[in-house]
């Protein structure tokens, strides 16, 4: 009998979007914004790589999340200072649960 399992990718909600306005949970210059922006692009686009490439599921709470970044009114990810900062809130985590569990339905 083959096994059942699935092996599933979860990218990371973007911490900001290159639109995002410097906010008092953002302490970062505009161009750091802008780089940070670009890396998690990035990193989403390698893990959406790695699950194409093996035929796993991908969810993508960085497309999701883009309404949720640091400075928006429902954040999904702490800001700065944080416990940890920059780090999932109770919000994010949901989300992100709400997303695996609607991609293995």
């Amino acid at each position: 009998m083959p096994p059942k399992a699935r092996i599933v990718f979860v990218d990371y909600p973007p911490v900001v979007a290159m639109t995002d306005i410097v906010c008092p949970k953002l302490p970062l210059a505009p161009w750091e914004v802008a780089e940070a922006a670009a890396v998690a692009d990035s990193l989403a686009a390698v893990t959406a790589q790695a699950a194409h490439a093996t035929g796993s599921v991908l969810v993508q709470p960085s497309q999701a999340g883009k309404a949720h970044t640091v400075c928006s009114a429902d954040p999904w990810l702490q800001g700065f200072p944080g416990s940890p900062p920059y780090h999932p809130t109770l919000a994010g985590k949901q989300g992100v649960a709400d997303l695996v569990v609607a991609a293995l339905r």
